[in-house]
């Protein structure tokens, strides 16, 4: 069995790819959002299943959970369960 993988500091990058998805999200930011503008149809993410607050926010955002990975991501040598959630850019979907 293989070590599991090494985990990364979120980058700059990173952090701008999830302002714009929250900005796409947000019910305040004026039409149409970065993301619609990009072209995109969908928002995807993953989320840790324990992570409750987080779940409670991408609902509250528009977000729709769609499935479970189960002992997707390891975490402190725990392997833990993922939650992926969606949202649909409706103004890009065809």
């Amino acid at each position: 069995m293989s070590p599991p993988p090494t985990l990364r500091a979120a980058t700059r990058e990173d952090r701008a790819s999830i302002a714009a998805i929250y900005n796409a999200a947000s019910p305040s930011a004026p039409p149409p959002s970065e993301a619609e503008g990009a072209g995109f149809h969908k928002l995807t993410s993953r989320v840790f299943a324990t992570n409750v607050l987080s779940r409670a926010l991408l609902k509250r955002l528009g977000f729709r959970e769609v499935g479970v990975h189960e002992k997707h991501a390891p975490l402190d040598g725990v392997w833990h369960d993922v939650v992926v959630v969606e949202k649909l850019l409706l103004a890009n979907v065809r």
